[in-house]
């Protein structure tokens, strides 16, 4: 994996699991492991999404960042020690 489809990959971890980004694709031999679990549950205000290349056997786990006040209160209060 270079940069720039490590960054096409982060750049889909601000939509939700399974949500198709129609100015940016899921790159050609990629695909989307939309397994519940994966931190958006039931929203797509969650943390990561995951991206498996079968040719490969390259995994992404691409996380999002807070973009929001809410997001920053999340990720200090659902911390674990």
């Amino acid at each position: 994996m270079d940069a720039k489809l490590g960054g096409i990959l982060a750049q889909l971890a601000y939509t939700g699991n399974g949500v198709i980004n129609p100015d940016l694709a899921i790159p050609t031999g990629w695909s989307e492991n939309i397994s519940a679990g994966f931190g958006y549950g039931d929203s797509t205000s969650g943390a990561y999404r995951v991206f498996i290349n079968d040719i490969t056997k390259e995994v992404c786990i691409a996380f999002k960042g807070s973009t929001t006040l809410n997001d920053w209160v999340s990720d200090l209060t659902s911390s674990h020690p």
